[in-house]
């Protein structure tokens, strides 16, 4: 699910993917695969997409959005 989340996050604040991928310095097809769940990210990864993302942690990327 914390692909959802960061999916959703990215939306709201209206941050591209590919702009997300320059800031945590992965490439987009890595990006990509995160966010369609294909491929599940690393810890430090994460953590790198919290901070890009203004989550207080990255366990901020896993609680549930209302839908």
């Amino acid at each position: 699910m914390v692909n959802l989340r960061i999916k959703d996050i990215c939306a709201q604040k209206g941050i591209t993917q590919k702009s997300l991928s320059e800031m945590i310095e992965v490439s987009t097809t890595s990006l990509s695969r995160i966010i369609t769940g294909e491929q599940k990210p690393s810890l430090d990864t994460l953590e790198k997409v919290a901070t890009a993302l203004n989550a207080v942690s990255y366990t901020h990327l896993t609680l549930p959005t209302k839908r």
